[in-house]
């Protein structure tokens, strides 16, 4: 039996969290737009609260962080369970990010439009790293579960009652 391995559930979190707050504090966008579109997995919690007091409260970005770090460590558990290869990650992450990232620039129209209407590039590269990270982990669950399910044998499939 292999011993197991906690790869993804801490490196996940961490990314999306460290991305989340240089955003916030660096590279926000107009208005904390572009933050607040890379930082959707930790924007949950708003569900919960009646109202938000003032969306620049010091405690918004951490507690987005904290919520989105949540999100990010299920998927990670899922690929550490799944111990899918940390290349094979990496390669498939950067067609969702450069898809992600040329959209959030191309709405705006250019670059040089989008520049001037957000502060920075590195905005549009916060918000796309965020969101691609997200949608790379969900397309390797998925990628991974169909595949394994492709690969069983008839003999141990089960239907819904849970018989043979």
């Amino acid at each position: 039996m292999k011993p197991k391995r906690y790869l993804y559930v801490w490196l996940l979190p961490l990314l999306w969290s460290v991305c989340s707050l240089l955003s916030y504090y660096y590279f926000p966008g107009t208005d904390k737009f572009m933050w607040l579109v890379g930082s959707l997995a930790g924007f949950w919690w708003v569900l919960f609260v009646r109202s938000v007091v003032e969306f620049g409260a010091w405690w918004i970005p951490y507690v987005t962080v904290l919520c989105g770090a949540f999100v990010m460590a299920l998927p990670g558990f899922c690929l550490d369970r799944y111990r899918l290869n940390l290349k094979v990650f990496l390669a498939v992450w950067w067609l969702p990010f450069l898809a992600v990232t040329t959209q959030l620039v191309m709405r705006n129209g250019s670059v040089a439009e989008a520049v001037a209407k957000h502060g920075s590039f590195v905005s549009f590269i916060c918000a796309g790293f965020n969101l691609s990270l997200i949608a790379t982990a969900l397309l390797a669950i998925a990628w991974v579960y169909i595949g394994s399910m492709l690969h069983q044998t008839p003999k141990s499939r089960t239907d819904l009652s849970g018989k043979e």
